[in-house]
């Protein structure tokens, strides 16, 4: 809802669409893409996604279950925070987090469901969530998901600040979890 240029409700202070939200109409109603049937799509090599209060974005994967089967049970929780990234074969993705919520990284190389098993998946804390974070080298092309999951309850004021690098492979320079 367009409430008078307040960042982080989909509508920014500069009156432009904010990544991660869908606006429509005049006064502008904002909702919150992200999930498996509308992920955020990552662009280029550089990509970055902030959230100033990541409690819409709910806490639905089983912290403890890193194949991406289980459900964590909680009634009432909004999904998961979800990408989808392109990559070519050899492209290595590198994920960052260095806002003050406490996330678990999946990758998913099949479709954005419950039943959907993990390729790879990064638990950290504090500086470990920046360095190294999530690093994942497609073997193959194609599209997967990424699924952002908050390790506990966040509080409103735990922000995410994610970064998402790709390295592309064949292009002469050594990128983030390239040897």
């Amino acid at each position: 809802d367009d409430d008078g240029n307040v960042d982080g409700d989909g509508c920014s202070a500069a009156c432009a669409e904010e990544v991660g939200w869908n606006c429509i109409g005049e006064p502008s109603v904002c909702t919150l893409t992200g999930n498996c049937a509308d992920p955020i799509i990552v662009t280029g090599d550089g990509f970055v996604f902030q959230a100033a209060n990541p409690i819409p974005f709910g806490d639905d994967l089983d912290n403890d279950d890193v194949s991406c089967v289980e459900n964590d049970g909680l009634a009432g929780v909004h999904p998961d925070l979800v990408f989808s990234v392109t990559l070519a074969a050899g492209d290595t993705l590198h994920i960052a987090e260095s806002g003050a919520a406490d996330v678990l990284f999946h990758v998913l190389t099949g479709a954005c469901a419950s039943a959907t098993t993990c390729a790879d998946s990064f638990d950290g804390a504090g500086a470990s969530e920046i360095d190294p974070g999530e690093i994942f080298q497609a073997t193959a092309a194609g599209t997967f998901f990424v699924v952002i999951d908050t390790w506990d309850v966040a509080a409103a004021t735990d922000d995410i600040d994610l970064l998402f690098e790709i390295s592309p492979c064949g292009d002469g320079l050594v990128g983030f979890g390239e040897g």
